[in-house]
């Protein structure tokens, strides 16, 4: 059973997603398909409706922090 949700903090597209090999390009001539800011809070509403925490983290170093004890590994 998900006890709770952890999820980035985003604020547009990431900066990296504009470099992908033309295929973000195409999409975007076709318009966005959902705004992140409603996404992000359609997955906060569906995870209170089901009693499940959700809580927003920065999203600097989120992919590479252990997801048990928070620490970055060395080097």
């Amino acid at each position: 059973m998900l006890k709770g949700f952890r999820a980035r903090d985003c604020h547009g597209k990431p900066k990296r997603a504009k470099k992908a090999h033309g295929i973000l390009k195409e999409n975007e001539q076709k318009g966005p398909r959902m705004p992140y800011r409603k996404l992000q809070a359609y997955i906060e509403y569906k995870a209170n409706l089901e009693g499940i925490e959700v809580r927003f983290v920065k999203a600097r170093n989120a992919s590479r922090t252990c997801h048990r004890s928070g620490t970055l590994p060395e080097g």
